[in-house]
């Protein structure tokens, strides 16, 4: 399947913490948070996964996370 870029999501575990990642044709940007706070990573991995439709977020979503976590990071 055919995915166009960026691509954003948004996954959530067990302890309905949440992660937001965007994938674009170089690289992946992932925002985490968790008990502990934020964390904010980037890789050159860009793999997309088809079964990761479900977890589609908006752009808009993507980025008002990745803005809280700055916030929290930078305090």
């Amino acid at each position: 399947m055919d995915f166009e870029y960026p691509i954003y999501l948004n996954f959530q575990d067990e302890d309905c913490m949440d992660e937001l990642v965007k994938i674009d044709e170089k690289h992946r940007i992932s925002v985490k948070h968790n008990h502990f706070g934020f964390t904010v990573e980037y890789s050159r991995l860009n793999t997309m996964q088809e079964h990761w439709i479900k977890d589609i977020t908006s752009k808009e979503h993507f980025e008002q996370f990745l803005e809280e976590a700055i916030k929290k990071l930078t305090k």
